[in-house]
């Protein structure tokens, strides 16, 4: 009993130090608001969310890439950055930064478009997740950075994503 108890705090030292040494910021310094989801019940859980939506759908925006990753207690291949190319409002490929390898079809439903993303943050908030931080880019609103705690007294079922350098492109 105390070997897996310490197993499982070597297993979470590790997680924490590796996490503590990712990039942490994407690649538009400056151009940041947040959102911290209020406990259940306290009043003006999703204006923020609300406004930089819209701010998002205004822009007219349907075809982009971004790099991503999931931010998770999850198998490796899941936590994996990922160039996403999004194009018309569909993902048309998942590129795997570490090997260039482009993702099979069926490997894409683990990822998202930005307006799936904005999905992520109102379920989350609508299932009564104790805790959400958002961070959402200033000038065009799409989330960025997201932090979901559902349960307070659960370790490890935490899920977050981050968006990193997001480039417009060309509708065709």
């Amino acid at each position: 009993m105390r070997i897996r108890r310490k197993l499982r705090l070597a297993w979470l030292s590790a997680a924490l130090l590796l996490a503590s040494c990712s990039d942490r910021g994407p690649n538009q310094p400056g151009g940041l608001t947040g959102f911290v989801a209020p406990v259940p019940g306290q009043v003006g859980s999703g204006d923020e969310l609300a406004l930089n939506e819209r701010l998002w759908k205004s822009s007219g925006i349907y075809s982009y890439s971004y790099r991503f990753r999931w931010e998770c207690f999850c198998e490796i291949s899941y936590v994996s950055t990922v160039d996403v190319t999004v194009r018309r409002g569909v993902i048309v490929s998942v590129i795997d930064v570490d090997t260039g390898e482009l993702l099979d079809r069926g490997a894409f439903a683990r990822y998202r478009t930005i307006e799936q993303l904005f999905g992520f943050i109102l379920e989350a908030r609508d299932s009564g997740a104790a805790r959400i931080n958002a961070t959402y880019d200033k000038n065009l609103g799409y989330p960025y950075e997201v932090f979901v705690d559902y349960h307070p007294s659960i370790i490890d079922e935490e899920m977050g994503f981050r968006v990193y350098g997001l480039v417009v492109h060309r509708s065709r």
